[in-house]
């Protein structure tokens, strides 16, 4: 009815980051849904870079004010660092909070020898991996470690839907910035309570579009019954 419509107007005037590159973005609803969520942002010049490859300490911020509810805590950092190439490397410092967030909860690990190569690229099994723990999966049970982790992991993530909308996408190569988007969207529709431990905003959002679709729908085959 006229109030779903009046509603859809409001929440879409919020919509649609504009970046300067907008046009390069081929995931333009995920995208716009995380930089809702506050859980994606642009850069200084105004790009938002879609095809930039995820880093491992980006994948670690996105989790963390994922689980949040788009905010970024502070915590407690020991006095030894726990990784030797996070709080001791100038570009990869900022990402410490997030790295210790991450790990804390059971979603990441460091690589061995004291290190956590916070600017290595994530691949889409990696960042399925970690949003399958943090959506609650135990990482043990499901297989998650171990030779066949990443088989398992794609099981599970295809059965969450995780990879949904990217068909095509290449699991083992390094994730760009706009499908990372999609998976995370795809985590929020299947675990809403995954933002902050309550739906996400846009879950409204997403039915009311429904629910507007639901009376156009209606509406043109009404009209198509009285006037066809």
């Amino acid at each position: 009815g006229l109030s779903v419509v009046l509603l859809l107007s409001v929440m879409v005037t919020g919509v649609g980051a504009a970046f300067a590159d907008q046009s390069q973005i081929s995931h333009k609803r995920a995208v716009d849904r995380c930089v809702q969520l506050k859980i994606l942002g642009g850069y200084g010049d105004g790009t938002f870079r879609p095809k930039n490859s995820l880093t491992r300490a980006e994948a670690c911020k996105i989790l963390c004010v994922t689980l949040s509810g788009g905010s970024s805590p502070t915590l407690p950092l020991p006095a030894t660092p726990a990784f030797r190439d996070v709080r001791n490397d100038p570009n990869s410092a900022w990402a410490e909070n997030y790295i210790t967030f991450c790990c804390n909860k059971g979603i990441v690990g460091g690589v061995g020898g004291g290190r956590f190569e916070p600017s290595q690229n994530l691949t889409g099994t990696q960042l399925a991996k970690m949003l399958l723990t943090a959506m609650g999966y135990d990482a043990v049970r499901s297989g998650f470690t171990g030779v066949n982790w990443e088989y398992n992991v794609k099981q599970y993530a295809q059965q969450a839907g995780l990879f949904s909308s990217l068909s095509g996408l290449n699991k083992a190569a390094p994730l760009s910035r706009e499908a990372a988007a999609q998976m995370i969207v795809n985590a929020l529709d299947a675990h809403p309570g995954l933002y902050g431990g309550k739906p996400a905003p846009e879950a409204l959002y997403s039915e009311v579009l429904r629910q507007h679709q639901a009376a156009v729908d209606q509406n043109q085959f009404g009209y198509d019954q009285q006037w066809g």
